[in-house]
């Protein structure tokens, strides 16, 4: 798909460069061709010519501090990827004429590139000030606001949006989009009807003919006008007014491209409006093109009323009957039957599984063992199966079963057993490396596992467990090697592996080096991990206009709301508890070095830092700070670990609140730097969240002794024995 975002840095003159030539007419005539041109080369990212020609320009003593040329001199700048350097250029312009549009539109583009996108927009605000009919304009600050959550600013800059561009279907959209983000259906549903009444089908099919004609084009016309019809079908169930979604729905049906949507909306809206003889028809439809997904066998008993357990399973079976490749009316037929029904249902599957040597058939058993009377059935059928041709196969399942049951040197056997009777079964050799490692044998469980990836060594899952293994053993040269016979040829497999966002491995990597005691490289994963996720954040920034132009207003809707939970992926979770962690033992262990040295020695080395904080800025000063390089050298010899650490709690304090440890994480924290008040806080957010009792006194007795080592107002003391004593 092409990026729709590269386009916004290169504004045409109107909106970027220039402001227009009329702006530049002070400019003498050779000067303002040049300018001309420069802009001409910006918009065809010729950039170095452009450069050339600015300074031209700023060669003439009369034109040396001319506003525009700086202006654009920035964006050329910028396309270099000389960021600080083009901030540079456009603040110098803006100290010489702070109403210079282009200097002010120049210097938000700037400031958006380097992710300040508060700032970015005060920029934006202030050429509204100068021009406030500019439309480029207006569509940049609606993309920052909606990105950083500013809604009443994104309602008010889609309005005026919409003021300038009526026609438009982006404006319509959005407009409905930005009432919808604050919870005002009852306004977004008027916008979306509104749209609906001005396209009506004449107008759409002569629109749709016409761009056939002039753009070969239609089918993709008719593509968005199916996903505003979607996204009206949406806001209406949202709102409870199913009778006019239905509506909308089945008058719009052929017009839907995304069928899928369309029959299980249809279902949902039927089910809660009681008409269960058209949901049931709609259902069939639906199991009939997958069988294999459980919703729509649970909404096909609720639809059919079938209340008691004989009922439920006739009709299970007759759809297992129907369509014998599907194992979804035999997993849920489980799940619904008692003792007897149940014991005979599982021997049927776990024969019939048997006999295919399906080695993934327990595994659909699994949530079952829940259920200590279900798990206690399964491990009776087993033990009864009848089975002379693939014993191998049943002791396989059986080693299965006892691991479920957490009896993992009973199966450690079993599995053995299977090995011995056929040892080119990659999945035997799979099984014992997951039971050793559970038995905490690491060399073992690799070199099980090992075997299996010498049996099928073209197999990325079995070598991704490999690797896995190996670094829950520290064998990290090892884990990196096995990664590499995946990665792109030529390239480093750590760098392939970052650069495709391979999160599982980095995460492993990271504890490894905290077992090992490395804090530093522990710490240089960690925050590869945190760029990884706030690049996936990032990367939303180039999509918001995308989406509202192709009007994938429900899809977008769903990104938007469900950005917040990307961070609570358990890979971010573990990553964020991994460097707070290893910045407070950062923190203390410089605190430990910190009292051994003497005074002389701390003078010479804040010195020694002061220097080469200013070898660096000279470096850094005409350098794009894309992709950070991190030094496990550097991070071991930060002055405030602490600090450091502030982003990851932060974002662990908003998405992992209901997790103690994260309290205990925040409480140790403050603790250190003498916040005596929010280490109450964390404490107390710590309790309610059931944590440890034994950490919990630990942490406590820690308050009270740093508060008694230490000058602390009386009301911070009372206030805390107040909330302590009082258990």
């Amino acid at each position: 798909m092409k990026n729709p975002g590269k386009s916004s840095k290169q504004p045409t003159s109107s909106g970027g460069g220039g402001g227009g030539a009329g702006v530049c007419q002070d400019l003498p005539s050779r000067e303002l061709t040049a300018y001309k041109r420069m802009l001409k080369c910006y918009e065809q990212k010729q950039f170095k010519q452009g450069l050339k020609l600015s300074k031209q320009i700023l060669s003439n003593p009369k034109c040396s501090e001319h506003a525009d040329t700086l202006a654009a001199r920035g964006l050329n700048l910028l396309g270099l990827g000389k960021v600080l350097e083009a901030e540079e250029s456009v603040r110098r312009g803006l100290k010489n004429n702070l109403r210079s549009f282009p200097c002010w539109n120049a210097l938000a583009l700037i400031l958006k590139d380097l992710r300040k996108f508060e700032e970015s927009i005060k920029c934006l605000r202030n050429c509204l000030k100068l021009q406030p009919d500019n439309f480029e304009v207006l569509r940049n600050l609606s993309v920052l606001t909606v990105h950083i959550g500013d809604l009443d600013c994104y309602r008010e800059t889609r309005f005026n949006i919409f003021q300038q561009k009526p026609t438009q279907r982006a404006s319509w959209g959005g407009l409905a989009l930005s009432y919808h983000l604050q919870g005002e259906l009852d306004m977004s549903l008027k916008i979306l009807e509104e749209y609906r009444k001005s396209q009506s089908n004449q107008t759409r099919d002569m629109v749709g003919q016409l761009m056939k004609s002039m753009f070969n084009k239609k089918t993709e016309y008719d593509y968005e006008h199916s996903e505003i019809l979607k996204y009206h079908i949406k806001v209406l169930m949202e709102t409870g007014a199913l009778q006019e979604a239905l509506n909308l729905l089945q008058s719009n049906r052929s017009i839907l491209k995304d069928k899928d949507f369309a029959d299980e909306s249809e279902a949902k809206l039927l089910a809660s409006l009681g008409r269960r003889s058209e949901t049931v028809a709609i259902l069939e439809t639906i199991i009939r093109h997958n069988p294999h997904r459980t919703d729509p066998y649970q909404q096909m008993i609720d639809a059919r009323e079938l209340n008691t357990e004989e009922e439920i399973l006739a009709y299970l079976k007759e759809m297992s009957d129907i369509y014998p490749h599907s194992d979804t009316p035999v997993i849920l037929s489980l799940k619904y039957a008692t003792e007897d029904n149940f014991r005979e249902l599982c021997q049927q599957y776990l024969k019939q599984k048997v006999q295919k040597r399906n080695p993934s058939a327990m595994r659909r058993l699994k949530p079952f063992y829940s259920c200590s009377l279900k798990g206690g059935l399964i491990g009776e059928v087993l033990d009864s199966l009848d089975i002379s041709v693939e014993t191998t196969w049943k002791l396989y399942y059986t080693s299965i079963h006892l691991k479920y049951i957490h009896s993992y040197r009973q199966a450690l056997e079993k599995i053995n057993e299977c090995v011995e009777k056929e040892p080119d079964e990659v999945d035997f050799y799979l099984l014992k490396g997951n039971l050793l490692k559970h038995l905490e044998h690491h060399e073992e469980a690799v070199e099980a596992v090992s075997t299996a990836f010498d049996l099928d060594p073209t197999d990325r899952c079995v070598g991704s467990k490999l690797a896995k293994y190996q670094l829950t053993a520290g064998r990290i040269g090892e884990s990196i090697k096995t990664m590499g016979k995946f990665t792109k040829p030529g390239e480093k497999p750590l760098d392939y592996l970052e650069e495709i966002q391979c999160t599982w491995f980095l995460l492993h990597l990271a504890q490894t080096y905290s077992r090992q005691g490395k804090l530093g490289d522990c710490l240089v994963y960690c925050h590869k991990l945190e760029d990884i996720y706030q690049s996936m954040d990032d990367d939303l920034l180039d999509f918001h206009q995308y989406s509202l132009t192709k009007l994938r207003l429900s899809a977008y809707y769903d990104v938007l709301v469900q950005r917040k939970n990307v961070r609570k992926h358990p890979h971010y979770i573990g990553a964020a508890f991994l460097a707070v962690e290893s910045y407070i033992k950062l923190f203390d262990s410089l605190k430990h070095e910190d009292k051994s040295r003497t005074t002389a020695e701390k003078k010479k080395s804040k010195e020694k830092e002061k220097e080469k904080e200013k070898k660096k800025g000279g470096k850094e000063k005409n350098s794009l700070p894309s992709k950070e390089k991190y030094s496990a050298e550097q991070i071991e010899k930060v002055s405030d670990p602490l600090n450091q650490c502030k982003n990851f709690l932060n974002h662990l304090q908003d998405i992992a609140k209901e997790n103690p440890r994260t309290h205990e994480l925040a409480a140790r924290v403050n603790l250190r730097r003498g916040r005596v008040l929010l280490t109450l806080r964390a404490l107390l957010k710590m309790k309610k969240s059931n944590g440890s009792e034994t950490v919990l006194v630990e942490l406590e007795d820690d308050l009270k002794r740093f508060i008694q080592n230490n000058q602390v107002d009386e009301r911070l003391k009372n206030i805390v024995d107040m909330h302590i004593d009082n258990k």
